[in-house]
């Protein structure tokens, strides 16, 4: 092998080491990006599923406001209706006999 054969390998192998560090550097580069984008993910998986269980609370407590005013509604009807029912009784022990029998 000649002087400058052995300078020409030389200089492949340089070369050839330059390609695979800038090689290794790139793997690195992309390892990086990969979990970059997979912490990025991951965050807005979380963020998601912090929305929607806020969504969920506020539903339920929209749901539980409307059953708190339904039930209360009921109870307000339910204390009418005795109160009339109590009226109702009143008048009927207050009729004098010839009133009840055109009932």
């Amino acid at each position: 092998m000649t002087e400058a054969d052995s300078q020409v390998k030389a200089q492949m192998q340089k070369q050839q080491q330059a390609y695979s560090a800038e090689i290794e550097i790139m793997k690195k580069q992309n390892q990086a990006d990969i979990l970059t984008a997979l912490e990025q993910e991951k965050k807005d998986s979380e963020s998601k599923q912090d929305q929607t269980k806020r969504d969920h609370a506020k539903q339920m407590e929209e749901m539980n406001n409307f059953l708190s005013s339904k039930i209360e509604q009921n109870l307000q009807l339910e204390l009418l209706n005795d109160e009339l029912k109590d009226a109702y009784r009143s008048l009927e022990n207050n009729l004098s006999s010839e009133d009840q029998e055109f009932k």
